[in-house]
């Protein structure tokens, strides 16, 4: 036996070094993974010894030994067996005491001291909607998807008006961070590198962590007080697209002009119906109209962002099956565009034709002169000539009774002389729909803020609306409102890098710890190749099979205890609450969701219910019929309409799957030129439909998808069946060092072990390793039996 300080040997006493044991909980547990071991060591005062601990009992001495740092290694024939960071704890005439502290993992203390938003992960993006739309089928570590804020849903008093479409904007739409790129930059930046079959899943690689903004605080509610407004229009208002196809929101302009954007923020304001718009505010005076125009000026340095509510309504035309073109676009000011899509609602019949019926063709590709020829299968004949047209629309009919479908569009051409398949988009719709219409436009738009000082003036009047065609006409309705935002939460142009869109509380260990938790997972570090080694338990012990009935002592007793012992009469794996949807789901099935529980059988449990929540996450639902363009896409629906503040709730730790673009159904479009017959899907769960396969993060199994519990039941049905055998082993240091380091015959303490005792012979792995003295090979360890022998 060897013992060097700073490589310098020292001489030993009597005593043995016993080195100190492992618990082999340190691989389920992360917060133990910070904790090392240590080793108390009595050394003689002698002259070596003197000179090594720098004559620290000489009370002369010139430096102090624990004034710097100072490494230590116990060897046994160049075996390494314990390293790490000395202490001198006592020095006398005769003896030096020091401990020897084996440092925990690196990687488990940097990330029990980081925050999420601490991790130096590249990215830099414009907020806006290409960013988010972009991100749905990129490699970067940022996605932007869908989500719909819990309310108590409201039906519009007027009745004679059509439904209004809800034009998706950044703001809803949440960041969600990759949480495989987390991971790997949590043990990177600690410089260590993963080897884990699980970490490279689909499963793993598939999954998100809702990420968070910069939210108002109570120094922006004091803001709001001191120089916040609130403002709305008074009555509708009406202007036609110029040549351009622009409508102004300029008073000054002579023509196809609506004026100002909005009217009035005087909470005393009386609306053309004679309702008095209390709602309406404006705190020190800050909005106002001057020569006509309507302007903000700030009273002192602050950082401003503006909301702006735009209802109206747009003439339009059908352009395609899946767009219609109007006013899609808003410049709030140079440089600053908004481009929405006007969604085509109206559905394609060629698939559901029936009797009796009046129809609407639409040749989308129409020139001037061509002619049509419309076909279909009546009665089982097939290629039957339905009508014959000119121009780009046209008005057929189904007879009373018989069979209809396959409906063909052929266009004649005169250099061939006949009749020929029309290779262009076209549609058929139900005969009510024209291919002129209008269309009521709900959205919001923030903005970024802005830096303002003591009296900059912000003027509303370069605003702009515009995509349509000359002649169409534009009108805003009185609920059109705009009003100062203050605080940090980014808007339309904000420059995005990922603290921007990492605003998490949430630690970096508290990551590890619930993914720990969700997938059963163990963590193996190898310090001397800086490897860390992930996997769930019932694929981590593949380490090969060791030998080790050779070394096990016949001369000590074996000892056994049922690890059932350690179980309650009920085990529970859960989330933390849901709240909101979640929780209305809950009472309407009586359990709660995403748990999965499993009764112990066995008079040996413990009494009650043992619960093993995760630290982290709550599950979330989703909703569908929720926006009339795509009624079957699966949206997450957060928040709580009946108690959390609006905007709160999207802070809750959420884990979600991401599923791709997914295909809707015919005739349903998602907004967004690029993916409108698409839509992304992330989910905590999902059911499947038919196209998309199912999947969850419940830990029980639901709607016929395997939950997480597959991680989770091999291993207690170990704990509920088998045994813990504590053996003597007489074990050589070669083997005793290659549990802890790296090994050409298997993964170390993540192996399984071939042992033998009296009663016959047991695989087993291993649970703890006791103090080991390397000079007999001296070692008590404790082992859970494995279902094979």
């Amino acid at each position: 036996m060897e013992l060097k300080i700073d490589g310098r040997r020292c001489e030993l006493g009597r005593d043995k070094i016993l080195i100190p044991e492992f618990d082999a909980a340190k691989l389920r547990d992360i917060n133990q993974a910070r904790e090392g071991r240590t080793l108390k060591v009595v050394i003689p005062a002698t002259p070596q010894n003197d000179r090594v601990m720098g004559f620290a009992r000489d009370p002369h001495a010139r430096d102090k030994f624990n004034k710097v740092r100072h490494t230590a290694r116990v060897e046994w024939n160049a075996e390494v067996l314990f390293e790490g960071v000395v202490r001198l704890l006592e020095a006398s005439d005769r003896k030096y005491v020091i401990d020897i502290r084996e440092g925990g993992a690196a990687w488990a203390k940097m990330a029990a001291k980081g925050r999420i938003r601490d991790l130096k992960i590249g990215y830099g993006e414009v907020l806006s909607e290409v960013t988010v739309r972009n991100s749905w089928e990129d490699d970067k570590p940022v996605k932007f998807f869908p989500i719909y804020r819990d309310e108590y849903m409201a039906e519009d008093p007027r009745e004679d008006l059509k439904p209004w479409v809800r034009v998706l904007s950044i703001d809803d739409y949440h960041p969600f961070l990759h949480v495989g790129t987390l991971v790997g930059r949590i043990f990177g930046q600690a410089g260590y590198r993963i080897e884990s079959r699980f970490l490279s899943s689909e499963l793993f690689r598939s999954l998100y962590m809702a990420g968070g903004y910069h939210r108002r605080n109570v120094e922006g509610e004091f803001l709001r007080r001191k120089m916040g407004f609130l403002a709305r229009r008074l009555k509708p208002v009406s202007a036609v697209a110029g040549a351009d196809g622009r409508v102004y929101a300029d008073p000054k302009a002579l023509y196809n002009t609506v004026g100002n954007l909005v009217e009035s923020a005087d909470p005393k304001a009386v609306d053309c119906d004679g309702v008095q718009l209390v709602q309406l505010y404006n705190n020190g005076g800050c909005f106002a109209e001057k020569e006509g125009k309507i302007c903000y000026t700030a009273p002192g340095k602050v950082n401003v962002g503006f909301e702006y509510r735009l209802k109206f309504v747009t003439d339009h035309r059908i352009k395609d099956r899946k767009r219609l073109e109007g006013f899609d676009t808003v410049l709030l000011w140079p440089g600053m565009v908004v481009k929405f899509d006007l969604v085509n609602r109206y559905k394609d019949q060629r698939r559901a034709l029936t009797g009796n019926m009046m129809y609407r063709v639409i040749v989308f590709g129409h020139r001037a002169g061509q002619r049509y020829r419309l076909l279909y299968t009546k009665d089982g004949v097939e290629r039957v000539v339905w009508s014959e047209f000119e121009g780009r629309e046209a008005e057929v009919a189904t007879a009373v009774s018989g069979t209809f479908g396959e409906p063909l569009l052929e266009v004649f051409d005169s250099r061939k002389g006949g009749w020929v398949a029309y290779k262009e988009d076209w549609a058929l719709y139900e005969g009510y729909v024209r291919e002129r219409g209008e269309t009521r436009v709900d959205v919001t738009i923030r903005t970024a803020p802005e830096e303002f000082y003591a009296g900059k003036t912000k003027y509303f009047d370069q605003i702009i609306f515009e995509g349509a065609e000359a002649g169409m006409k534009l009108t805003l309705e009185k609920e059109c409102g705009l009003k100062a935002v203050f605080g940090d939460m980014p808007g339309y142009g904000s420059v995005l890098e990922f603290e921007d869109v990492a605003q998490v509380g949430m630690r970096q260990i508290e990551l590890l710890e619930a993914l720990a938790q969700m997938f059963n997972l163990r963590f193996m570090t190898v310090e001397d190749e800086a490897v860390v080694r992930i996997e769930p338990a019932d694929d981590f012990y593949t380490g090969g099979a060791w030998d080790w009935r050779p070394w096990c002592d016949p001369e000590r007793e074996v000892v056994r205890r049922d690890r059932v012992l350690e179980l309650h009469e009920q085990e529970v794996l859960c989330y933390q609450p849901g709240t909101g949807p979640v929780g209305r789901l809950e009472v309407k099935e009586q359990r709660k969701f995403g748990a999965w529980s499993h009764e112990v059988k066995s008079a040996a449990v413990l009494q009650g219910v043992g619960v093993d929540r995760n630290p982290v996450f709550q599950p979330s639902v989703n909703a569908s019929d929720r926006f009339g363009c795509a009624p079957s896409a699966r949206i997450l629906w957060i928040g709580d309409r009946d108690g959390v503040e609006l905007g709160v709730d999207e802070e809750v730790p959420r884990i979600v799957r991401y599923a791709g673009l997914c295909p809707l159904p015919e005739g349903e479009v998602w907004p967004g030129a690029e993916h409108t017959g698409r839509y992304p899907l992330a989910a905590f769960h999902f059911e499947g439909d038919g196209v998309t396969s199912g999947f969850t993060l419940c830990f029980e199994d639901r709607d016929k998808v395997e939950g997480l519990n597959r991680f989770h039941r091999g291993e207690l049905a170990r704990r509920e069946e088998l045994e813990q055998i504590s053996i003597w082993l007489r074990l050589p240091v070669w083997e005793y060092g290659a549990l802890f380091g790296s090994s050409p015959r298997g993964m170390g303490i993540g192996a399984v072990f071939r042992l033998k005792t009296r009663m016959g012979e047991v695989m087993a792995t291993l649970a703890r390793v006791g103090k080991y003295d390397p000079q007999s090979g001296a070692v008590c360890c404790v082992f859970d039996r494995l279902p094979k022998d």
